[in-house]
């Protein structure tokens, strides 16, 4: 079973579109686009450049979880992946485009979700180069012994 783009209109007016694996977890999601001409025209952009593993940025949050974003060859965001705990988690994402992408259907009314402004504040601090980022054990939450 291929994936799909599941597409609605988000409470802002704008439109968007969510490609979702065969077994419905978000892959990927979009901006919001003013019409839906522009919705369709980013969902044919990742059916385009999703099978192209250069088209891929792998990013690295301030937090330490990976994600990735699908780029255009001018360069322009078409979407964006969830964060992830793992860089092989994040890998597989990228992997699951290229699979479903291609062959998937589009279906409206179906709940896109976009992403939200806390993960778009963790992606606006990312550090793309994985080299300034050391590795960093969870602190204990104030008021818990560590062992």
């Amino acid at each position: 079973m291929a994936g799909k783009f599941a597409c609605s209109t988000g409470s802002d007016g704008k439109f968007y579109f969510s490609l979702k694996a065969a077994n419905g977890e978000i892959i990927l999601s979009s901006q919001g686009y003013a019409d839906k001409g522009g919705r369709d025209n980013g969902i044919e952009s990742v059916r385009k450049n999703g099978g192209d593993a250069g088209n891929f940025r792998k990013e690295v949050a301030k937090d330490g979880r990976f994600f990735f974003n699908l780029v255009a060859g001018n360069g322009q965001v078409i979407g964006k992946s969830q964060m992830y705990k793992t860089e092989s988690g994040r890998d597989n994402g990228i992997e699951s485009v290229g699979k479903n992408a291609a062959g998937a259907s589009v279906v409206e009314g179906q709940h896109a979700q976009h992403v939200g402004q806390s993960t778009q504040a963790a992606r606006a601090e990312a550090v793309t180069d994985p080299a300034e980022h050391p590795r960093r054990r969870a602190q204990p939450r104030a008021g818990r012994e560590v062992f």
